[in-house]
């Protein structure tokens, strides 16, 4: 939007600096006024504090400016100055201006709304950044803001190259960051209110749970626990019909089999302790809070990881960051719903949207608890996880991370803004980079045909970081019950152009038959059991037509258990509470598919899980295993999980170097080069060509 306003920015006078947004002071309905100065990142006395950099010092000083009517107005804004050491000569401004940086979504540019810039310059901004300076503005004092379309130079390609090599020093050095999630004043309210009734009832939990689990009888939370219980979700806990609209629930079977895994709850379940009920409005609020574009945007991943103490701003009112950590975190362990009856509300138009922003937000929290730790992830890692989120420029998907990942800083130089910088172009060259660095097999793991997006001429070996959605939900390797792609093997590798990359495989065997597909989402529950079942069948079949004397239904079973799971992913541990879930969802999934077909009237009757931990223990896990995949049967007789686009006749190669078995389909153009489709899971194959696979010698294939 700026691009007419190249002549308001001066030259920044070196690599660390920064524009600090100096907001004028006003009354709400007065126009807004700024100004930028330079600020050295380097100059920050509080980040180097063993240096001998001068301390701040708050001074107020009059700055001028022209309404757009011609009305001249004066302001008093805030400076940060220093006094020489020595004490003589006059204050001076200091290099390094104190700020607090915002963290918003840009909106819409069509419609801008305008700013005073320096003085004097009309400056566009979109209507989203004008509603948050109002909101943010003081009556009777200046603020001093970092703001990304403002501060940095938007048609300088150079400059903004050498900014976002700056970004996670410019939300670090911050005293706060602000981030704007503007809900409707109710909203606002019902938000505030909510979220210390559900950590103040997290903390009871916790004390019930230590006092049963020692023994100790806590009269207090016993007589709490004897309460009528405030949620509708209550009826699950104490008994084992579920009730239901039948003009409403247009899918019995999957309404039924969602509401089943909602009652194998915990022993002390969050809505024991006076949280609102399910149908409350402060749980509408709550849905409309995640359905903020917001926790959409790319950028907002390093924003909110970054920040040293984080705000939200809701337009009047504002809440602390951890306490919205704090909360989805007691929701997500001691709810009996696991958030679904709060996120997933039948009729209610923000609900797809709401879960989809939890899950950002999840990824959000994750990345934040990380910058604490000082436990920051690879640039190949954090693109995976970045995948979920959206940027206007699908560039800004590789570039918005860079801050974020703890190398980011060798990629820098890599980053590009001009025109004929394409995202298929942006892509590929990081892929080769990563690559090149030793990070091919993990490269591999995000790349394939599968995903949402068309690939607009992408390579099938390097990844589409555009597309939401990786080819398998998510990539993992047998590392102990890790799932990670970050590749310590080395695939030798050759890129000889942009399009083909070479490499050494062996052909160990080929796609004879698949399933139906695996559900992405673990929403899906009734999806899993439908694809559970044709997994089941298929499994069945081919073991029951090669019988031996010996075989048992235990081997089918424990074929099935250990493909779901990925066996080779777990430690023994792990497994053994894996096994005892899974044993537990075998007696029970047949009879709630079969009560849900024997629907009396409007309610059902559900049956209990034994071992209610372990069950919830193997759903999370087969969920994760299994995501946006086919159940497969090979030539040889192997079993396996494949990308949801892989066909039969399609090849199952070891990569030399890799860990896990790739799938690769012919390519129609030339013999000897393939398409990548995506990795895949076959029990026993990994580090090397399984048990009875058809292995052949490697041979070089070309990928394209």
């Amino acid at each position: 939007m700026a691009e007419k306003h190249t002549s308001i920015y001066e030259a920044l006078p070196g690599p660390t600096f920064i524009r600090v947004m100096i907001l004028a002071p006003g009354e709400a309905d007065d126009e807004i006024f700024c100004w930028l100065v330079p600020s050295d990142l380097d100059a920050d006395h509080y980040s180097f504090p063993d240096s001998d950099l001068p301390r701040p010092i708050e001074s107020f000083n009059v700055a001028e400016g022209s309404t757009s009517r011609g009305k001249r107005q004066k302001f008093m804004v805030p400076f940060d100055i220093h006094f020489p050491k020595n004490g003589a000569g006059a204050q001076q401004m200091h290099q390094f201006q104190r700020y607090s940086a915002l963290s918003y979504v840009w909106g819409d540019a069509t419609h801008p709304k305008y700013i005073t810039l320096g003085g004097e310059h009309h400056f566009p901004v979109t209507e989203n950044l004008h509603a948050v300076l109002r909101s943010l503005r003081k009556r009777h004092e200046g603020i001093r803001l970092w703001v990304d379309a403002v501060c940095i130079n938007q048609a300088n390609y150079e400059e903004k190259r050498v900014q976002i090599g700056l970004m996670r020093r410019v939300y670090q050095q911050a005293e706060e960051v602000v981030a704007y999630v503007p809900l409707p004043d109710q909203d606002q309210g019902n938000v505030v209110e909510l979220i210390p009734k559900v950590v103040k009832a997290a903390a009871l939990v916790i004390e019930a749970t230590a006092s049963s689990e020692t023994g100790a009888k806590d009269r207090d939370a016993a007589e709490e626990a004897e309460k009528p219980l405030s949620s509708a979700l209550a009826k699950g806990y104490r008994s084992s019909t579920v009730w239901f609209d039948e003009s409403v629930v247009k899918d019995p079977e999957a309404f039924v089999v969602r509401k089943a895994l909602d009652q194998q709850s915990p022993k002390h379940p969050l809505e024991a302790y006076d949280i609102p009920p399910v149908d409350s409005p402060l749980w509408s609020s709550w849905r409309r809070f995640f359905a903020s574009p917001y926790f959409e945007r790319i950028w907002i991943l390093q924003e909110f990881s970054l920040a040293k103490n984080l705000r939200l701003h809701l337009g009047t009112k504002s809440i602390n960051a951890d306490f919205v950590m704090i909360a989805c975190h007691a929701i997500k362990e001691y709810s009996g719903a696991k958030n679904a009856d709060y996120m997933l509300r039948r009729g209610d138009d923000v609900s797809p949207q709401a879960s989809r922003g939890l899950q950002r937000a999840w990824r959000m929290f994750s990345g934040r608890m990380q910058t604490k730790d000082n436990s920051r992830a690879t640039l190949i890692d954090t693109l995976l996880e970045g995948r979920r989120f959206l940027a206007t420029d699908p560039r800004d998907k590789v570039y918005a991370l860079l801050g974020l990942a703890k190398d980011g800083e060798l990629f820098n130089e890599h980053v590009s803004y001009a025109p004929e910088e394409t995202p298929a172009r942006v892509f590929a060259r990081f892929a080769s980079v990563l690559a090149e660095q030793g990070h091919g097999e993990a490269v591999l793991l995000q790349a394939g045909l599968a995903g949402n997006l068309p690939r607009d001429g992408l390579p099938s070996w390097v990844p589409n970081w555009a597309d939401p959605y990786p080819p398998i939900n998510p990539p993992m390797l047998p590392l102990q019950g890790t799932h990670t792609t970050t590749s310590t093997s080395s695939i030798p590798i050759q890129i000889t152009d942009p399009s083909k990359l070479i490499t050494h495989a062996t052909i160990i065997d080929r796609i004879q038959e698949t399933t139906l597909e695996f559900p992405r989402s673990p929403n899906e529950e009734y999806e899993f059991i439908r694809a559970f079942v044709k997994a089941a069948m298929l499994t069945t079949h081919t073991m029951g037509a090669s019988k031996k004397p010996d075989d048992s239904p235990e081997d089918i079973s424990d074929m099935l258990f250990s493909t779901i799971v990925r066996k080779e992913f777990h430690s023994e541990e792990k497994l053994r509470s894996l096994k005892s879930g899974f044993r537990s969802f075998l007696a029970w999934f047949p009879t709630v598919v079969e009560a849900s077909r024997e629907i009396t009237h409007d309610r059902v009757a559900i049956q209990k899980v034994d071992s209610p931990e372990d069950f919830r223990v193997f759903m999370a896990a087969a969920f994760r295993s299994t995501g946006a995949t086919r159940f497969c049967l090979t030539d040889q007789g192997c079993f396996g999980l494949v990308p949801q686009c892989a066909e039969a006749g399609d090849h199952v190669v070891m990569i030399e170097g890799s860990r896990v078995p790739f799938v690769l389909r012919d390519s129609a153009e030339k013999d000897g080069e393939y398409k990548l489709v995506g990795n895949g899971y076959f029990r026993g194959v990994g580090a090397g060509p399984g048990e009875g696979s058809g292995a052949t010698e490697s041979c070089r294939i070309v990928l394209v």
